[in-house]
């Protein structure tokens, strides 16, 4: 299957395309040099949604961009994915229309502030720290999960995941345990950011990818890079998407 990639967010030609909006993950990054093998283009090429062998070719809208945040994503990328969404929703009839959407998006609204917060466990100041964003994040992504719905109908396909615990693959293994109670929950008085993703998803109708145990160590970059699966990581991302995005697995 023949699998076309647009840069800038446009795709190209006239068959169905799948969106992805969000960070460092829909670029890439990790899996190559180039992030080329990265989770986006190996679900385009696996195309779950379509059950006939003869599929067309899934065309790649990706506005992700690597540092992205909740806050960049709503300001900067839902704007021109809801404008393609919209237009190819108008369009689908002709065999053009959104086959998927994924969203990436919440790692960069913890990893400079609140991990570094939490380092020495939930004090006031982790707390403090933690409480901000995820007021922030719940805000944005209730906005960005909310117009991609309205804007791709009821019966598109779109799929979001939660974050997953790095730090003990990288240089910043004392960052694990404080990163697990912000991802998890453990905080007097806030539930864990993942149980956002989760709820907010569920709101809207969209499929949650759960990531806990989807990687090993192995799976990720590792050293200096806290954040990346490597091109293994990538490969075992578009599988639980796919799985997901198909229907032949639960989002668990």
């Amino acid at each position: 299957m023949c699998v076309l990639l647009a840069s800038a967010g446009e795709p190209v030609g006239d068959g169905p395309v799948y969106v992805a909006v969000g960070d460092s993950l829909a670029v890439g990054m990790g899996a190559s040099p180039s992030g080329d093998g990265g989770f986006v283009s190996v679900l385009a090429a696996q195309n779950p949604v379509c059950e006939d062998e003869t599929c067309p070719a899934l065309e790649v809208a990706n506005f992700g961009s690597p540092g992205a945040t909740s806050d960049t994503v709503a300001a900067t990328q839902l704007g021109p994915a809801v404008e393609l969404i919209s237009q190819r929703r108008r369009d689908g009839s002709n065999g053009n229309g959104v086959a998927l959407v994924t969203v990436t998006v919440g790692g960069n609204d913890l990893f400079g502030s609140v991990f570094a917060a939490c380092r020495r466990g939930p004090t006031d100041g982790c707390r403090a720290a933690a409480s901000e964003a995820f007021t922030a994040y719940l805000q944005n992504l209730d906005a960005i999960l909310g117009e991609l719905r309205a804007a791709a109908g009821p019966d598109t396909p779109i799929v979001t995941m939660t974050l997953y615990n790095p730090f003990p693959a990288c240089l910043l293994t004392d960052l694990a345990p404080a990163a697990e109670t912000v991802l998890e929950g453990g905080m007097a008085g806030l539930g864990g950011f993942n149980d956002i993703i989760r709820v907010v998803a569920g709101a809207h109708g969209v499929e949650v990818v759960e990531t806990a145990r989807l990687f090993s160590n192995a799976d990720y970059v590792g050293g200096v890079d806290c954040i990346h699966p490597n091109a293994s990581g990538h490969a075992k991302l578009a599988a639980a998407f796919a799985a997901v995005a198909d229907g032949t697995q639960s989002a668990g």
